[in-house]
């Protein structure tokens, strides 16, 4: 009730009348399962419109009641829900009253006729001037017939208020206006958008998909242990980027400070404390925490998460307590572990914000203004536009995608004064920066002695690779930089690489760079063309049986010979889990291939690895690569950095076991195809003398099939010692032969590297 009053939905006399009248009232909600063919509406009006009562006189009904204590904290969530909405709507009122414009919007007071005193001291109480009061416009009226002269007369008919194109305002426990010319485009659209009137609702098949999607985009983004982490590198570098375009522009310095580690991160901290219901340790922090309630209340906090609508079928806050309570141990475990994970990403996404939106605050902003540039520093996940429910079910980041494009654009490009639109100053330097970047990182890893390929295209496109350039032992990290502006330090880094590269291939060029570009700025938020066509939740499924690369462009799996093709068992890399090694094999066994076949679905224990990790989450991902850590640890086995638990995002290495392994069956696959070219050419008896010339690393073909095929043995005959007792003798044989391994597969990838070079 004080919500109510304090939010202006509700006059303080009429709180007081329900009191005198209903003392001891409780809200009887009835069962809505129950037939009834009166309609019921949520009571939170449409959009950001508050009009009416926020209760309606009680008329009895023969239905159920339920959830009595859940509908008391349901009522209360409803009055903050609607004292927030009218907020809203009288700053939209105040705004249209301090910007006349007729052909655009009304703003109507039903009372200003009425009572000129009264209309005064309501705008006085909203912050206003008296001389406001004049472009209070009066209520349209119609004309009508009266019956008893039969002339025309004109009157106010209170039917209108009801039309598409009126927003209603709560205000002080009234209703006021404001008028949308329905004619103008932009004042319709205007409308709809505040009304919610322009927001398709999902049909039951499309809302089910959504609700896969949220959860599917949960589990990788808001309870994945490495998201935020990795997040928040990008949103640092970003937000310094995009500060150059904001009014606190010469403050970037103060701004990084809040999530300086040298400093001790304040926001960071004072935020997850916050989170976790800590209280803080010294006074300054409490002023961190402070002004992080200030942040909140004021509308800046955002969250991945919130980008997705709440369940259709959400239980009651009391249910959801009350159902805590039954719950068991492991799944109390599991509810403390994503609980930490969501308050850890949170504070992961809005420190820099809170940083922001402190120095903001500092320049003299007011808080909505400093809280609006501290959401829209980054990506504002919240804002959508009125297709994004729809696409967002199937695509779960494709608001994500769009909102970072503009944003990038707001800092790249200016508005001239004639409507045209020009580089900004910022943005040439932002973008000779970003080439400048793409010059010097192929110029390290040239330095590094890495080949082309290393690392991958799929780590060198998202990130920032720092080389050991002194040792030459083929270590690097790996720095995370922000989605969309990596643009340009890639095609600075692609045209580098033309420059230093022996083969001038042009066409290959221009895939690369038009390859980058679009991967930037994809709204679906992936890369290939398949990828980009089917659903999120699909996405694994297509990414395993269709391209066998990852969301990053990084091989699943070995890759089956179409000349030599195998079970899927028989491929599993050493480093899979030994849960889908035996999967593997009985998926394989059951599907028609028994014992020695290849049956009709086999996979490899990679590709069952991937799709659990994908559906498991981060969470999932994490906690196999725990497993397998620990277990190669056990062996004595080594492990590739991006198989190691949490670290290994970060870091990665070009002389390893396995990224050797790796090479080695991508040199491979390479001459395969090369060797099937040479086949079609002589089959249509075309001279390969060119084709060869051009490719001198093809004369290594028979070298490959012959040393594939002593890897294959080597593999075999590993995998018939590990079903033995493991002896210290079986264990010395299986190392010799892993020995073995890595010196052919390195001695045959130098020998491809000097054929190319």
């Amino acid at each position: 009730q004080d919500l109510l009053v304090s939010g202006g939905i509700e006059k303080a006399e009429t709180i007081t009348a329900w009191n005198d009248k209903l003392p001891f009232y409780v809200p009887l909600q009835r069962d809505p399962d129950e037939l009834d063919f009166a309609s019921t509406g949520s009571g939170l009006g449409s959009g950001f419109s508050t009009r009416g009562k926020f209760s309606k006189t009680a008329t009895g009904s023969l239905k159920t009641v339920v959830d009595i204590f859940g509908n008391i904290a349901l009522q209360r969530e409803r009055a903050i829900i609607r004292s927030e909405k009218a907020r809203v709507g009288r700053a939209l009122y105040g705004l249209a009253i301090t910007s006349p414009n007729p052909d655009f919007w009304m703003p109507v007071n039903p009372d200003a006729i009425k009572n000129k005193k009264k209309l005064v001291q309501e705008l006085k109480n909203m912050g206003m001037r008296a001389d406001d009061a004049e472009n209070i416009i009066q209520e349209p009226k119609t004309a009508q017939i009266y019956s008893k002269t039969g002339m025309v007369k004109y009157q106010v008919n209170p039917a209108m208020r009801n039309a598409p194109n009126v927003f209603a305002v709560r205000i002080n426990g009234e209703d006021r206006f404001i008028f949308f010319n329905p004619g103008d485009p932009r004042a319709k659209r205007m409308v709809e958008s505040l009304k919610n009137l322009d927001a398709h609702q999902l049909n039951e098949m499309l809302n089910g998909v959504a609700e896969a999607t949220r959860a599917f985009a949960a589990m990788n983004t808001q309870y994945n242990p490495v998201f935020g982490a990795w997040n928040f590198a990008r949103d640092v570098m970003g937000a310094a980027v995009n500060l150059s375009s904001t009014p606190i522009a010469h403050r970037k310095l103060a701004v990084m400070a809040g999530v300086n580690p040298i400093t001790g991160a304040p926001a960071l901290r004072a935020i997850y404390r916050d989170l976790r219901g800590k209280g803080q340790k010294n006074p300054k922090m409490q002023d961190w925490a402070d002004l992080f309630d200030r942040f909140q209340k004021a509308g800046g906090q955002t969250g991945y998460r919130e980008q997705f609508s709440r369940s259709k079928e959400r239980a009651t806050i009391i249910q959801r307590e009350l159902g805590k309570l039954d719950r068991s141990n492991v799944r109390k475990v599991v509810d403390i572990i994503f609980q930490w994970l969501s308050d850890y990403n949170d504070a992961m996404e809005n420190a820099v914000r809170l940083s922001a939106f402190k120095v903001a605050l500092e320049e003299g902003m007011s808080e909505e203004r400093a809280a609006s540039l501290a959401k829209n520093l980054t990506v504002n996940f919240n804002r959508k536009g009125q297709q994004t429910s729809n696409v967002n079910a199937l695509y779960a980041f494709f608001n994500a995608s769009v909102q970072g494009t503009a944003r990038m654009a707001d800092t790249l490009v200016d508005r001239t004064p004639k409507g045209k639109y020009k580089l900004s100053k910022t943005g040439k330097k932002i973008i000779v920066g970003g080439l400048m970047i793409g010059v010097v990182q192929s110029a390290l890893l040239a330095m590094a002695g890495f080949d082309e390929d290393e690392p991958p295209d799929f780590l060198k496109d998202k990130n920032l690779i720092l080389p050991d350039i002194f040792t030459g032992s083929g270590k690097y990290l790996i720095v995370p930089m922000p989605l969309g502006l990596n643009v340009f330090p890639n095609i600075g880094r692609i045209m580098t690489e033309f420059m230093f590269s022996e083969k001038k291939d042009v066409g290959k060029l221009g895939l690369r760079v038009l390859g980058v570009t679009m991967d930037a700025f994809n709204p679906l938020g992936t890369s290939g063309l398949a990828q980009s066509i089917v659903p999120t939740i699909a996405d694994p499924l297509v990414n395993v049986l269709s391209t066998n690369k990852d969301a990053f462009g990084r091989p699943i799996s070995r890759e089956d010979r179409a000349t030599n093709p195998t079970p899927g068992y028989e491929r599993n890399r050493e480093t899979s889990s030994a849960f889908s090694q035996g999967l593997s094999y009985a998926i394989n066994y059951m599907t028609g291939g028994g014992k020695y076949g290849i049956g009709e679905v086999s996979p490899t224990a990679d590709q069952l690895d991937y799709l659990i990790g994908q559906y498991a989450g981060g969470v999932g991902r994490e906690g196999a690569k725990i497993v397998s850590w620990s277990a190669a640890k056990i062996k004595g086995e080594e492990t590739p950095p991006y198989k190691v638990p949490i670290v290994g995002k970060a870091y990665g290495e070009t002389e390893t076991p396995s990224a050797v392994t790796d090479k080695f069956y991508k040199n491979v696959t390479m001459l395969a195809k090369h060797e099937g070219t040479i086949k079609r050419m002589q089959a249509d008896r075309a001279s390969t003398t060119e084709y060869r010339r051009e490719n001198p690393e093809a004369r290594l073909i028979s070298t490959a099939n012959n040393l594939e095929n002593q890897v294959s043995k080597l593999n075999k005959t590993k995998k018939e010692l590990l079903a033995k007792e493991q002896t210290d003798s079986v264990k010395a044989q299986i190392k010799r032969i892993d020995e073995q391994k890595v010196r052919m597969m390195t001695n045959f990838n130098e020998r491809v590297k000097a054929a190319r070079q």
